[in-house]
């Protein structure tokens, strides 16, 4: 099964983004970002629609319960 930091991370290196250039765009902290994509920690409902948003993805999909982007 593939987790949520996996996604985030694979979605941003498909996108070319840098983890600075991500946090500016959804304005969170480098350092939440960091945890988010090493399963750390989870993000709060309002940040993970923000990134689904950024991201053009379902919530369901960034949280590994789908496969379906």
């Amino acid at each position: 099964m593939i987790n949520m930091g996996h996604r985030i991370r694979e979605l941003r290196n498909t996108k070319n983004i840098t983890r600075v250039e991500f946090v500016e765009a959804i304005v969170i902290t480098y350092s939440a970002t960091s945890k988010y994509e090493s399963n750390a920690r989870l993000p709060g409902i309002k940040t993970l629609v923000k990134m689904a948003d950024y991201f053009d993805v379902s919530a369901d999909f960034l949280l590994g319960r789908d496969e379906l982007r």
